[in-house]
This record gives C-alpha cells, structure tokens and sequence, in this order.
C-alpha cells in the first residue's frame, strides 16, 4: 500500500522494451531508499484493515466482503481477496520493523550482524546440474531487524501496541526455517466430487471445485474458489450448482455414450484413420524431403507475417510451434529411415477398445470416484454450468493422442489408455465430438434435471 500502483509506475517510466514489463527506477549507488507513507487513501485503508483485525477482530473473509461491497478498490484495482487483508494486516514494515536477511542464496559469505558469515553451502549442492544454489530460509536468529523512526507512528498508538506483538509473534514461527512441505497435484483423488476442475461456470469459465453443508456435510455442491476468494454481497460467482444431481445426470451421459458401439466404434475408427492417412513411410526419402521443403516454405511466410503486436501475433506464433516441431519430426525420420513398421489392424484395435470401453461403462460403480474423475478428464471437451439458471452443457469427445496411439501401436486397452495420464488434447479446434447434452433443471427443484442429446458425433 505504500508503494505506487502499478498504473502509476507505468506512467513515470514506461514499459520495459524487451520483456514488455513495467519499467522501474534503478537506484544509484549514491542513493539510499527510505520508505515514507504514500496515498492518503492508502493509508486510510491500511489503518481501517488494521483496526479491524486486531481491535474489533473481525475475519479476514469478512473485512474483504465490506471493502468490495463499498467499492474500495485494492492494491492492484481488483476486488479484495482475503489472503491480501491478511497480508497487509501481517506486514511488519506497518508497525516501523524492518527485516534484512531472512534467506539467503549466497555461495561462500552471508549477510549477518557485524561481520559476513559462512554460508555452510556443502560440496554436493556446489556441483548441482543447475548450477544455481537454492534460496535457503534462515532463522529468525539471523535475521537483521531494525526500526524505521519514519515509520514509527504511521499507526495509531492504540492499534500499533496491539498489532506488534501480534505480528512478532508471526515473525517467529516464519523464523522457524523450517523446510517448504512440497504440494500435491491432487491431495483429494478419491473425492466423490469427481467433476471439480471439469466442470466450469459458463459466466467467467472459472473452475468449480466441491463444497459441503448442512450439519453432517449431507449436502453437496459446486462453487468457483473465486466466490469464496473474492466475496462480494450479491456477486454471481457465489452461487452454486447442486452436485448429487448433476453428478447423476453426468455418469448416465457416460454410460450412454459409451455403451452406443456403434457410434463409438465409428468416432474411433475415424480418429485412427485420421491420423494413420497423415504418416509418411519411413523409407520414402523423397516424401519426407518433399514435405520437409513445405514446413520450411511455410515457416518462412509466417515469419515474414509477423507484426511485432503481441495480440495479432499469437496465432502466428503457435502456427510456427507446430511447423517447427513437424520440422524436427521430419528431419530425425530423414536421419533415420528405419524400415517400415508392420501394418496396423486398426479394425481390430478399435473393435478391442470400444469393447473396453462399453464393459467398463456397464460395470461402472458410483463409488470409484478416482476411475470416473479420470474418464470425465479424458472423454470431456467442455463442460460448463450456467450458475444463473443451474443449467449445464457437456461436450464428449476423443483426445487427440488416442486415435494417434490407436494407429501406431494397434491392441491398445484401457489400461494403456489410464497409464498415459496426457493432458486432454481434445481441446483443440476441430476435436473428434462424441456427442452434446444439455442438462436443464425440470421446473424449479433443483434436484431434478431434464438431460437431452443435441446432436449425434460430426
């Protein structure tokens, strides 16, 4: 808060020509930095944060709901979050204490009170592969503290002998140097929320994740985190969909695509065959020559149609991605020429896999949440949940490298299928639909929905 805004900084010294980055001062060596309060309505809203927080007591969640629903705009002119209420209540640069030397990256000598220190860096992590030394949390020992006199009474009296021992008492346990505990991908994979992260709002597209209430936890719902992280009296983002019934509605969606064979069998074979008609022959030379002149021609018109705005060149530049990666595709198959692989039965490997996959929908358990999570985060394209109307609209479709696996290595089952854990490429411009549903609530209980199928696979 007692820095300038980023529009403000913009506006004194521009943007950074190569990295396109806000441009900042440079200090000189001459110079020494010296914080001073800055905006007076920065600082009045630095001073109502800490009388909340630490005389009235209030929540976080709470103190951010009344700055936005007041319309106080927030260090960056977004709405308040309550982890920013609490990292500004939990400043201690707010009660005049300034900290120096809290990690560390130095090689051989350290910052420490009076004279340089030992770093303590072993050999082994001198001869890492990265050639960087890790930043390190020292203790709170270490630290170098001081107080700032201009900062002194920036608070009132009354708030300040409150938040200091507070936020000293915080400063400690962050002195600890206790090592960072690495975070899980997914610390909940069995949850019987199987849809959080596929399922988006359609106002936003923001992810929706699961949420319970009543007394026992017996009601289930999907909500945006940015309800939750943004709050706001009336704000669309913080309602939510009703999770038993659209959960439903999704497993028979599954089980009805999946047990239609002949529809599947018929997306599958199209998706191997698409991508069987686009292999070249190993050991036609003169081929991959012709099509590597193509690539080559067509990278060089792109690069030619650059604009330098990074707006209109950003289809360019994923266009150049691929001709670059096709290019290097071709060059290792022309280095190589290995003899040509047997030819693949894709008949029998789709017959095999729409097989699977029709036994695995008919045995299909409510309770293998993990197992479904995964087939939604293969099988779905798109799925979005109106949070006015409680509508939800899905689209299944075939990822990309499926049919490309299909046409290259033959028998593939599910269990090669689950082992890939790719990222869904089905979304893409032209993915291998499946089919479309739309899901709409029956009157107005919301426990009830009327699924209907829009159109069949392209």
């Amino acid at each position: 808060m007692l820095d300038p805004t980023g529009d403000t900084i913009i506006r004194r010294f521009g943007r950074n020509v190569k990295g396109k980055s806000p441009e900042h001062y440079i200090k000189q060596k001459n110079e020494s930095v010296r914080l001073v309060p800055g905006d007076p309505q920065h600082v009045e809203v630095v001073h109502r944060i800490f009388y909340l927080v630490y005389v009235e007591r209030r929540s976080f969640h709470s103190i951010a709901k009344q700055l936005n629903d007041e319309g106080v705009p927030s260090p960056r002119g977004v709405l308040w979050e309550g982890s920013t209420v609490k990292g500004i209540s939990d400043n201690r640069t707010y009660v005049g204490v300034l900290r120096r030397g809290k990690d560390t990256n130095a090689i051989y000598w350290m910052t420490a009170l009076g004279s340089p220190a030992p770093s303590g860096i072993t050999a082994t992590e001198l001869r890492d592969k990265s050639g960087r030394i890790k930043l390190r949390p020292r203790p709170s020992e270490d630290w170098l503290l001081r107080d700032d006199p201009a900062l002194a009474g920036f608070l009132p009296s009354e708030v300040c002998d409150i938040a200091r021992p507070a936020i000293e008492a915080t400063m400690r346990i962050e002195g600890e140097a206790k090592p960072p505990v690495p975070r899980s991908k997914d610390k909940h994979r069995n949850s019987p929320f199987f849809l959080k992260n596929i399922l988006k709002s359609k106002q936003g597209g923001f992810p929706m994740t699961g949420k319970r209430s009543g007394r026992h936890g017996e009601k289930r719902y999907y909500h945006t985190s940015r309800g939750k992280r943004c709050p706001k009296t009336g704000d669309i983002y913080n309602r939510s969909i009703n999770a038993r019934a659209l959960e439903k509605e999704m497993l028979r969606v599954l089980r009805e695509v999946l047990m239609n064979k002949p529809d599947l069998m018929d997306a599958l074979r199209r998706a191997a065959e698409h991508h069987a008609s686009k292999e070249i022959p190993a050991d036609d030379r003169l081929q991959i020559e012709k099509q590597l002149m193509k690539k080559q021609r067509q990278i060089a018109a792109a690069l030619e149609s650059l604009t330098g705005v990074e707006a209109l060149d950003r289809p360019i530049d994923m266009k150049l991605a691929e001709y670059r990666a096709e290019v290097g595709r071709l060059k290792a198959a022309l280095r190589s020429t290995p003899a040509p692989a047997a030819p693949v039965d894709i008949d029998a490997a789709v017959e095999h896999l729409a097989e699977q996959l029709a036994d695995f929908a008919s045995n299909l358990d409510g309770d293998d949440y993990g197992i479904i999570a995964e087939m939604f985060g293969l099988l779905v394209h798109r799925l979005e949940g109106d949070l006015q109307t409680k509508d939800a609209e899905v689209v299944l479709a075939l990822p990309d490298w499926l049919g490309r696996e299909m046409a290259t290595t033959g028998m593939m089952g599910l269990d090669a299928v689950f082992a890939c854990r790719t990222q869904n490429e089905t979304h893409r411009e032209n993915p291998m639909v499946l089919a479309e549903f739309r899901c709409a609530m029956k009157a107005s209980h919301p426990a009830c929905y009327d699924c209907r199928r829009v159109r069949n696979a392209a």
